[in-house]
């Protein structure tokens, strides 16, 4: 069965979660003897690589981009906000080239199904709907109206906070409309699933996280290290405000109890404001070649994000290579938990700074932590186990008359 799936960014290299995220579900259905082809959205944050794709993913998945410039400017905001009735996050992504391109390749490969990778392929479904007969699915990385209404809540500015409210109302009407029109959907958190089960029908629905293989995740961890890490990209919002809270508030108090502790940051898109943070024992890597490599070095991982939804996948892989991770609940969102088990919960500043101090005092404690975080990744997050499930589900849908 031939499969299409239109990716928001180029997925390879893998960024970010994101990328990873689209790299994980094709390299799934390559698994489960689906023919995959890649068609992606290329922006200035996400080009196709210079020196062209491994030979193996280029076999695999014959990816193919246009570029699409989704730069965001105050003036085209504001000509959305009074000429247009549709979210200024969505119309960033629609452009003339892409939908020619888009068309072409479902004439010439004709897939059984198309698979919307993120909200933001979503603006193409009418295209697909007149020009083929596949089922469309919708993979969604998060309830996008909902991160945007949470950050409008937080966004000090009268004007900007109403201006996002709009526009996540524009975005919640549009969810709703684009999920009415696909014939099966993929969420990817258990909070995701409330909403689109109150939206959809749950026969068509399948909760499918971020998997990995755990054979590909090293397993060593110097738990003796008073070294702690936070990596994601800076320019999603909640990742850049959660480690501006940290250092802020958090840090200080760790480092007036350990003054030798370190602070490693790491991610792509670093604003100038934690580039020139290399003082109270804080080392900013910038964005890293390996991110796996990055995490292999530090015992310790810290994710205090405080907006938006979706499963943090960065997570799930430092857990899988047996690393501690402190963070509030709304960082875990998806991952089936057990506080002070596989994970430590912090959801204040005195509790995240008592946490990591207590960490840093009881070796034998991170060890147990880290081993059933292990656990957790093998038993509820395993690429063969979901592959197999998902298989089902979209067979499923294929059979459905449309």
């Amino acid at each position: 069965m031939k499969v299409l799936q239109l990716c928001s960014k180029v997925p390879y290299p893998a960024k970010d979660g994101g990328c990873l995220a689209m790299l994980n579900l094709a390299e799934m259905l390559n698994e489960n003897q689906f023919e995959v082809k890649i068609l992606a959205i290329e922006t200035y944050k996400h080009p196709a690589p210079k020196s062209g794709y491994p030979q193996s993913f280029a076999q695999n998945f014959k990816p193919e981009s246009i570029f699409i410039n989704t730069r965001t400017s105050i003036f085209k905001a504001l000509y959305n906000l009074v000429f247009s009735q549709n979210s200024y996050h969505l119309i960033r992504f629609k452009s003339k080239e892409f939908s020619t391109k888009l068309i072409s390749i479902l004439n010439s490969y004709n897939p059984d199904l198309v698979v919307l990778d993120s909200l933001f392929t979503c603006g193409y479904i009418d295209e697909i709907k007149m020009h083929s007969n596949a089922k469309i699915i919708y993979r969604a990385h998060n309830v996008e109206h909902i991160i945007w209404q949470e950050i409008s809540l937080k966004t000090k500015s009268y004007f900007k906070r109403k201006y996002l409210a709009l526009q996540s109302l524009r975005l919640k009407k549009e969810e709703l409309e684009i999920i009415s029109k696909c014939d099966g959907i993929l969420a990817i958190t258990d909070k995701d699933m409330v909403f689109f089960n109150k939206n959809y029908d749950t026969e068509k629905l399948m909760n499918l996280p971020f998997t990995v293989d755990t054979s590909l995740y090293n397993y060593k961890n110097q738990y003796n290290q008073k070294s702690i890490f936070f990596i994601g990209a800076m320019d999603w919002y909640p990742n850049f405000e959660g480690v501006k809270w940290f250092i802020d508030k958090v840090w200080p108090m760790v480092v007036k109890e350990h003054p030798t502790a370190n602070f490693y940051i790491a991610g792509k898109a670093m604003p100038d404001e934690l580039k020139t943070l290399e003082s109270r024992n804080i080392f900013n890597m910038g964005e890293v070649a390996d991110a796996k490599k990055f995490m292999d070095m530090y015992p310790i991982m810290v994710a205090p994000i405080f907006s938006g939804g979706g499963l943090k996948i960065k997570i799930v892989e430092a857990m899988a290579m047996g690393k501690v991770v402190i963070c509030n609940r709304n960082a875990v969102t998806g991952i089936p938990f057990t506080d002070k088990k596989n994970i430590l919960i912090a959801d204040d500043v005195e509790a995240f700074a008592k946490t990591i101090i207590s960490c840093f005092e009881n070796i034998i404690n991170q060890e147990h932590i880290g081993k059933s975080a292990r656990l957790l990744i093998e038993e509820h997050f395993s690429s063969f186990s979901k592959g197999k499930t998902l298989n089902l589900f979209l067979k499923s849908i294929l059979e459905t008359k449309k």
